[in-house]
């Protein structure tokens, strides 16, 4: 685990640098001892077998065979190294196994009791977040009393004048200069806390059997979402429609290169999920699946990426929660078929908020790892904590102190070797303006915000991130084509048919 305390703090864990990757080298060492101090015993059990069996031969041979077996004989003495030997070298081996497995039981627990230590004082503990809690209640509380005071001002003789005039140097002095700071009230461990209580499992290894409260809520949600879309004739999507590539530019070569492509799709569409492919200079080709977060916050629009779909993750498939998709992540399937990715080419996906959600699901869907070789997968403020994370797939996860998102799907347990998980404090930045943009929930959450935070992430060059962008060498040595893929509406004769195809909670 690292901790940065320079423009931004930061914390990082898992990954290769991380507890288990030198925990599971340990055990897995502790493993192969014990297994050589077996075969070394057991040769050790056949040479006296073998020994004492000559020994009974040389009473019973021939003249001419005799000599042999003698040699034979010294052979084996000599290889029993005086017989005791191989006991002494089993028990050395057994002890260091032992001793290894308790070094990483060590290692673990100081790891834990590091954790607690910087989570108790550092800038991710429960006393900072108390102090930013309670100044941002009596903040708030100043915000309130000055915005009724200036709305009392309005509409006194002199505040009418200063509305006509356009000079109120008094009501510009009472009226609050910005929003009240909330996130201090409302973020991530709060939001994951509360839903906590209503008994939602927030183990991501364990098949749910029953419905959770939240699960309850987030379908209903969903229902009512949907209804209220059918009402106002939302379209279905039939499939998506490409535009022309873009011309090829560098390929990222760092996180914050990821993240702000990214940050490029959602600009560049309304719904659109870019399919990047980086050609290398051996003319091999790797693809980054680019997958933007909520962007339709209507009724009626085509666009995937809605408060439907949001509900739909949060409620997930109690029966078959790894192998449901949303319409949103089936629309980037699509997307990714349509555009010829060989079933052999390394594919990353790369996602914001709900695309991030959508990117660690079909990561997760065994049905779409069987058509695309998925290696990486690079989530940004995802509420992703539930979704399994497949052995052999990297994972890098960025997300933010003061962000509530990451909070709504569960809290994961601790990273595996394969998964680098970073958690920024963006609202303690040295940086004024990137430290105000994270006192509201939208600022925190926003792909601006966290396009900064990736860039002093690159900075603190912690190990495990290193790592990552290292195996990720297919995706950053190259050029870049880009192809926007638009979701494209469904015939009005089969409108209330379906939508995209494999778009259920089966299979997308």
């Amino acid at each position: 685990m690292t901790q940065c305390d320079g423009d931004t703090p930061i914390m990082v864990r898992g990954g290769a640098a991380g507890t288990q990757a030198v925990t599971e080298d340990l055990t897995t060492a502790s493993a192969v001892l014990d297994a050589v101090a077996g075969h070394v015993d057991d040769c050790h059990r056949y040479l006296e077998q073998a020994f004492q069996q000559i020994e009974e031969q040389q009473h019973k041979a021939e003249p001419e065979v005799l000599p042999w077996l003698q040699r034979a004989n010294r052979y084996l003495a000599s290889a029993r190294w005086g017989g005791g030997f191989a006991s002494f070298l089993v028990s050395d081996i057994t002890a260091t196994a032992r001793d290894q497995s308790a070094v990483a039981r060590h290692y673990d627990d100081a790891e834990r009791q590091v954790e607690a230590q910087m989570g108790a004082l550092g800038a991710f503990g429960p006393l900072r977040r108390a102090q930013r809690a309670a100044g941002d209640v009596w903040g708030l509380h100043v915000w309130a009393s000055r915005a009724w005071g200036s709305l009392q001002w309005t509409f006194t003789p002199p505040g009418l004048i200063g509305v006509v005039t356009g000079k109120d140097p008094i009501g510009d002095k009472i009226r609050p200069e910005r929003g009240p700071a909330l996130t201090g009230i409302v973020n991530q461990q709060m939001v994951g806390g509360l839903l906590g209580t209503l008994d939602r499992s927030q183990d991501r290894h364990t098949q749910r059997a029953h419905m959770s409260t939240f699960q309850a809520l987030a379908t209903a949600g969903g229902v009512v979402m949907h209804a209220l879309e059918r009402a106002a004739s939302e379209p279905r999507v039939a499939g998506v429609v490409a535009t022309p590539a873009q011309s090829p530019v560098n390929a990222s070569e760092t996180v914050g290169d990821v993240v702000e492509r990214l940050g490029d799709t959602a600009h560049e569409a309304h719904g659109g999920i870019t399919i990047d492919t980086v050609t290398a200079p051996d003319g091999s080709e790797a693809y980054i699946v680019n997958i933007p977060g909520t962007s339709d916050n209507t009724l009626s629009d085509l666009n995937p990426a809605d408060w439907a779909n949001n509900f739909a993750g949060a409620a997930g498939d109690i029966n078959t929660p790894v192998e449901s998709v949303t319409d949103y992540a089936a629309v980037a399937i699509a997307a990714m078929r349509e555009h010829g990715i060989p079933a052999d080419a390394p594919v990353m996906l790369v996602g914001h908020s709900q695309g991030s959600h959508a990117a660690y699901s079909i990561a997760a869907f065994e049905g779409v790892r069987s058509e695309f070789h998925i290696t990486h997968v690079v989530g940004v403020a995802g509420p992703t904590g539930d979704i399994p994370r497949v052995p052999g797939i990297q994972y890098i996860e960025i997300t933010d102190e003061s962000d509530p998102i990451p909070g709504t799907d569960g809290d994961a347990s601790r990273p595996a070797a394969n998964e680098t998980v970073v958690r920024t404090d963006v609202r303690s930045s040295s940086d004024p303006h990137l430290a105000a943009r994270a006192e509201n929930p939208l600022g925190a959450h926003s792909l601006e915000t966290y396009e900064q935070a990736a860039r002093e992430v690159d900075a603190l060059q912690a190990p495990s991130v290193e790592a990552f962008v290292a195996s990720a060498s297919a995706f950053t040595d190259g050029t870049v084509s880009s192809t926007l893929y638009m979701p494209e509406a469904a015939a009005p004769s089969v409108q209330d048919g379906g939508g995209v195809p494999g778009a259920t909670t089966s299979s997308p």
